[in-house]
């Protein structure tokens, strides 16, 4: 139903739409709300939503679901501030990952794919942990968990231009374990462990 209630200031109306808590409005066209907010609602299903430069605030898990025939990608980015950045994520989360992918169901695609064609001194990925503590943990995991899967490399690493070196491992701390240690873990007394060069 439609309720329209008079409100506490002069020129004030309350208006409230769907008084049932079942209850559905659809708004053919355009819902201009100026320089006002949209506050304790339930689920809101949009088409599209346009903020004009305003900020837009979810306060509340938000998921956007696309179909098998949307015909686009679920989620653009389209930044045009280059001293700005594109996509900030601020998280407090201590115990649950900040970002978590599951692509389970993808074949001959990438799950991440990054082209950086313009870069001049800057870089492609740069990670930095500033952590005190001295627990055991490894920056970075990569891990080919089937044992089914013999064609699977663990890294790639192709260098098309020459004279810039290929891996760099630098340790600017007072170093007493190897740079680099290569560990077969394997039971198996017929497969020692192997390092293999080739040109």
């Amino acid at each position: 139903g439609l309720i329209l209630e008079g409100g506490n200031a002069d020129g004030e109306v309350d208006v409230i739409i769907g008084a049932g808590a079942t209850s559905v409005t659809a708004i053919s066209g355009t819902l201009d709300l100026g320089e006002r907010n949209i506050t304790n609602v339930g689920d809101i299903s949009l088409d599209s939503i346009s903020s004009d430069g305003a900020l837009v605030t979810i306060n509340a898990p938000a998921e956007i679901a696309q179909g098998a025939s949307g015909g686009g990608s679920a989620l653009t980015l389209d930044n045009d501030d280059t001293d700005q950045i594109a996509l900030n994520i601020e998280a407090a989360n201590i115990d649950a990952d900040v970002i978590q992918i599951t692509a389970d169901a993808l074949t001959t695609a990438h799950v991440i794919d990054v082209t950086a064609d313009a870069l001049t001194t800057g870089s492609i990925l740069n990670l930095v942990s500033n952590s005190s503590t001295n627990n055991t943990r490894a920056l970075v995991n990569i891990t080919n968990d089937h044992t089914s899967a013999t064609g699977t490399s663990l890294m790639l690493l192709k260098n098309d231009a020459a004279g810039a070196g290929g891996i760099i491992v630098e340790a600017t701390a007072a170093e007493t374990k190897p740079l680099l240690e290569l560990i077969n873990s394997s039971n198996n007394a017929d497969k020692p462990p192997i390092v293999a060069f080739h040109k």
